[in-house]
């Protein structure tokens, strides 16, 4: 209709990442963020360069910039946001063992997460549940059957992860208040203060070996997955063009 504003759209972008950081990757960071990358073990370090390389990329195509230009800072709660001409955008990412993720929009603040699929996820699972789920959660999750129970945890665990993110409050807030369940598009409970009405979550296909969740402060959003943008100089030469 006339003068109706558009829906909003938020752009992800998933990658798969190597066992070393990817030096073409690591030269679109900041001299802070590759000391930061330098002080880590390969296999955290390598997903951490890929995520912020990733997010750089995105932000240059969806909003059509040059990619020298893409600027990060931090807004009020300590989250990452574009800064300078993409002030106005919103961003969040995430990485694990062998994957990447970013989540960005226009005016519209989101969350995501992604997590691997671990060998003792089980076991882990069972440790940790009673400090993270709702009450209707740990039911959802313990009467699971065994192939299943670590598959519901990690959906759940990555759909309250990326709404506490989305938020900015991470896990500052206790997560056994939010109850988000393993489906579906709304937040069943959460702090009023955290609006949860205002939130919409999607799960993200990730493999075999991840699970992965978006959360969008926009019910009527439209999600446009995409593939990652390809990095600068791949398949070049180290020295560049010949």
């Amino acid at each position: 209709m006339p003068g109706e504003a558009p829906q909003p759209r938020v752009v992800v972008a998933l990658v798969a990442v190597g066992a070393a950081p990817d030096p073409r990757e690591a030269a679109a960071l900041t001299a802070a963020e590759r000391r930061h990358a330098d002080g880590l073990r390969d296999v955290v370090a390598a997903p951490f360069v890929a995520a912020r390389a990733l997010l750089r990329r995105t932000l240059a195509e969806v909003a059509g910039v040059p990619l020298a230009t893409v600027r990060l800072g931090v807004d009020p709660h300590g989250k990452l946001a574009p800064a300078g001409p993409l002030s106005g955008w919103h961003c969040n990412v995430s990485h694990t063992d062998g994957l990447a993720a970013v989540a960005v929009a226009r005016g519209v603040r989101v969350g995501v997460d992604v997590e691997r699929v671990a060998d003792d996820g089980d076991r882990r699972c069972r440790r940790v549940l009673p400090s993270v789920l709702a009450p209707g959660e740990a039911t959802t999750v313990d009467g699971a059957a065994d192939a299943d129970r670590l598959p519901t945890f990690l959906a759940i665990w990555t759909r309250k992860e990326a709404f506490l993110k989305g938020v900015g409050c991470g896990l500052t807030v206790e997560p056994r208040l939010v109850d988000v369940g393993p489906s579906g598009p709304r937040i069943r409970a959460a702090p009023h203060e955290l609006e949860p009405e205002r939130w919409c979550l999607h799960d993200l296909a990730a493999g075999p070996s991840h699970a992965g969740a978006l959360a969008v402060a926009a019910p009527d959003a439209v999600v446009d997955r995409r593939p990652a943008p390809p990095v600068p100089g791949r398949g070049l030469p180290p020295g560049g063009a010949t």
